[in-house]
Protein backbone atom coordinates (compact mmCIF):
# COMPACT_ATOMS: atom_id res chain seq x y z
CA UNK A 1 0.00 0.00 0.00
CA UNK A 2 1.52 3.51 -0.69
CA UNK A 3 1.34 6.07 2.36
CA UNK A 4 -2.44 6.65 3.67
CA UNK A 5 -3.68 10.40 4.03
CA UNK A 6 -5.13 11.79 6.81
CA UNK A 7 -8.33 10.65 5.78
CA UNK A 8 -7.15 7.82 5.40
CA UNK A 9 -7.40 7.02 2.17
CA UNK A 10 -4.54 5.60 -0.46
CA UNK A 11 -3.50 3.11 -3.19
CA UNK A 12 -3.14 -0.24 -3.64
CA UNK A 13 -1.44 -2.24 -6.55
CA UNK A 14 -4.14 -4.66 -7.32
CA UNK A 15 -4.63 -7.71 -10.06
CA UNK A 16 -8.06 -8.52 -11.33
CA UNK A 17 -9.10 -11.53 -12.92
CA UNK A 18 -12.98 -11.31 -14.26
CA UNK A 19 -13.94 -14.92 -15.55
CA UNK A 20 -17.62 -15.87 -17.24
CA UNK A 21 -19.54 -18.96 -18.20
CA UNK A 22 -23.53 -19.65 -18.50
CA UNK A 23 -23.62 -20.29 -14.69
CA UNK A 24 -22.24 -16.45 -13.83
CA UNK A 25 -18.85 -14.17 -13.60
CA UNK A 26 -16.38 -14.71 -11.00
CA UNK A 27 -14.34 -11.79 -9.98
CA UNK A 28 -10.93 -11.87 -8.07
CA UNK A 29 -9.09 -9.21 -6.24
CA UNK A 30 -5.62 -9.89 -5.41
CA UNK A 31 -3.29 -7.72 -3.79
CA UNK A 32 0.15 -8.26 -5.75
CA UNK A 33 2.56 -7.46 -3.19
CA UNK A 34 0.47 -9.70 -0.71
CA UNK A 35 0.46 -12.10 -3.10
CA UNK A 36 -3.26 -12.92 -1.90
CA UNK A 37 -6.05 -13.11 -3.16
CA UNK A 38 -8.48 -11.10 -0.67
CA UNK A 39 -12.10 -10.65 -2.33
CA UNK A 40 -13.76 -13.07 -4.47
CA UNK A 41 -17.42 -11.99 -5.90
CA UNK A 42 -19.49 -14.43 -7.70
CA UNK A 43 -22.50 -13.00 -9.90
CA UNK A 44 -25.55 -14.28 -11.61
CA UNK A 45 -25.66 -13.66 -15.64
CA UNK A 46 -28.70 -11.63 -14.35
CA UNK A 47 -26.66 -9.32 -12.48
CA UNK A 48 -24.04 -9.43 -14.32
CA UNK A 49 -25.83 -8.08 -17.13
CA UNK A 50 -27.49 -5.60 -15.06
CA UNK A 51 -24.56 -4.12 -13.56
CA UNK A 52 -22.95 -3.44 -16.74
CA UNK A 53 -25.71 -2.82 -19.43
CA UNK A 54 -28.73 -1.86 -17.27
CA UNK A 55 -26.87 1.08 -15.43
CA UNK A 56 -27.30 -0.41 -12.26
CA UNK A 57 -25.31 0.96 -9.63
CA UNK A 58 -24.79 -0.62 -5.97
CA UNK A 59 -26.30 -3.89 -6.69
CA UNK A 60 -26.94 -6.50 -3.83
CA UNK A 61 -24.18 -9.20 -4.32
CA UNK A 62 -22.06 -11.49 -2.39
CA UNK A 63 -18.55 -11.27 -1.89
CA UNK A 64 -15.94 -13.47 0.13
CA UNK A 65 -12.90 -11.77 1.94
CA UNK A 66 -9.90 -13.89 2.54
CA UNK A 67 -6.57 -12.38 4.92
CA UNK A 68 -7.70 -9.01 4.40
CA UNK A 69 -4.99 -8.36 7.84
CA UNK A 70 -2.44 -8.71 4.86
CA UNK A 71 -3.76 -6.65 2.50
CA UNK A 72 -1.45 -3.33 1.62
CA UNK A 73 1.49 -5.50 3.22
CA UNK A 74 4.44 -6.76 1.42
CA UNK A 75 5.07 -10.67 1.37
CA UNK A 76 8.54 -12.11 2.23
CA UNK A 77 9.79 -16.18 1.28
CA UNK A 78 12.60 -17.33 2.99
CA UNK A 79 13.74 -20.86 3.66
CA UNK A 80 14.59 -22.85 7.05
CA UNK A 81 16.25 -26.01 7.82
CA UNK A 82 16.12 -27.73 10.99
CA UNK A 83 16.74 -31.38 12.64
CA UNK A 84 14.43 -33.96 13.01
CA UNK A 85 14.52 -37.06 14.53
CA UNK A 86 16.27 -39.68 12.76
CA UNK A 87 14.17 -42.78 12.96
CA UNK A 88 10.40 -41.72 12.56
CA UNK A 89 7.60 -43.54 10.55
CA UNK A 90 7.84 -42.45 7.16
CA UNK A 91 3.94 -41.71 6.78
CA UNK A 92 5.08 -39.46 9.64
CA UNK A 93 7.86 -37.24 8.91
CA UNK A 94 5.70 -34.65 6.99
CA UNK A 95 3.44 -34.18 10.13
CA UNK A 96 6.74 -34.47 12.48
CA UNK A 97 8.64 -31.58 10.19
CA UNK A 98 6.02 -28.99 10.42
CA UNK A 99 5.58 -29.70 13.98
CA UNK A 100 9.92 -28.98 14.20
CA UNK A 101 9.47 -26.21 11.60
CA UNK A 102 6.94 -24.13 14.06
CA UNK A 103 9.42 -24.32 16.84
CA UNK A 104 12.26 -22.90 14.50
CA UNK A 105 13.59 -19.60 15.67
CA UNK A 106 12.19 -17.73 12.64
CA UNK A 107 8.85 -18.74 13.24
CA UNK A 108 8.88 -17.31 16.77
CA UNK A 109 9.81 -14.39 14.88
CA UNK A 110 6.71 -14.30 12.72
CA UNK A 111 7.50 -16.54 10.04
CA UNK A 112 5.09 -19.38 8.83
CA UNK A 113 6.11 -22.49 7.53
CA UNK A 114 4.39 -24.34 4.62
CA UNK A 115 3.18 -27.00 5.20
CA UNK A 116 4.21 -29.00 1.99
CA UNK A 117 7.05 -31.31 2.21
CA UNK A 118 6.59 -33.14 -1.09
CA UNK A 119 9.94 -31.81 -2.74
CA UNK A 120 12.73 -33.84 -3.30
CA UNK A 121 14.69 -31.55 -1.10
CA UNK A 122 12.57 -30.91 1.53
CA UNK A 123 14.31 -34.05 3.83
CA UNK A 124 18.21 -34.55 3.87
CA UNK A 125 20.83 -36.26 5.54
CA UNK A 126 24.04 -34.03 6.70
CA UNK A 127 27.11 -35.63 8.17
CA UNK A 128 27.51 -34.92 12.11
CA UNK A 129 30.41 -33.43 13.42
CA UNK A 130 33.38 -35.58 13.92
CA UNK A 131 33.62 -35.55 17.24
CA UNK A 132 29.71 -36.91 17.65
CA UNK A 133 30.75 -40.04 15.01
CA UNK A 134 32.38 -41.87 17.51
CA UNK A 135 30.03 -41.93 20.10
CA UNK A 136 26.85 -42.45 17.68
CA UNK A 137 25.90 -45.49 15.65
CA UNK A 138 25.26 -43.38 13.02
CA UNK A 139 27.61 -41.13 11.03
CA UNK A 140 24.48 -39.13 9.77
CA UNK A 141 21.44 -36.56 11.33
CA UNK A 142 18.20 -36.01 9.55
CA UNK A 143 16.97 -32.35 8.82
CA UNK A 144 14.24 -30.95 6.54
CA UNK A 145 13.55 -28.03 4.73
CA UNK A 146 10.82 -25.63 4.52
CA UNK A 147 9.49 -22.69 2.65
CA UNK A 148 8.70 -19.59 4.98
CA UNK A 149 6.70 -16.65 4.60
CA UNK A 150 5.94 -13.24 6.48
CA UNK A 151 4.06 -10.07 5.60
CA UNK A 152 5.60 -6.65 6.80
CA UNK A 153 4.65 -3.32 6.78
CA UNK A 154 5.87 -1.55 3.66
CA UNK A 155 8.67 0.52 3.94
Amino acid sequence: MRKLDEKGNGELDLNLTILGDEKGVHIDIYDSDAGICFLQIKLTPEDFLGLTLGRNAQRQVTGEFHSVHRVGKQLKIDHITFRIPDSIDYKERENIAYAAALTHSACQQGWIPDKYFGSQNSFFTKQKPFEQQELASSRSESWARATVRKWVEKK
